[in-house]
């Protein structure tokens, strides 16, 4: 999982990107296991300057309406060491992707 975009509130670029320090693996949806779906979910995430989850939103997802909603679930747990910026805490975006591989359960 690599991080996408991090810019800090207002636009600003940050001097460090948000680090993952607490990740949840999604619950693979048992229909799509079944079938034999794969996928991936794209999530534009904010990190607040305590590395808390604030806001969410689906970037992209293929193939729609089968994996947004475990990947939103796990993500919402996760926890990050915050964005610097100027040497402080702040505020910043993510692009993250989120994968759904038969292989990786």
């Amino acid at each position: 999982m690599s991080p996408g975009n991090g810019a800090g509130q207002g636009g600003a670029t940050v001097d460090s990107m948000p680090v993952a320090v607490k990740r949840v693996k999604p619950i693979y949806p048992e229909e799509a296991r079944r079938r034999g779906i794969t996928g991936r979910v794209i999530l534009r995430v904010q990190i607040d300057a305590a590395g808390n989850v604030r806001e969410m939103l689906v970037q992209s997802a293929e193939p729609p309406g089968v994996f947004e909603v475990p990947a939103v679930e796990a993500m919402r747990k996760w926890r990050f060491k915050p964005a610097l910026l100027v040497g402080k805490p702040a505020v910043s975006w993510l692009l993250l992707p989120i994968r759904f591989a038969l292989e990786d359960l």
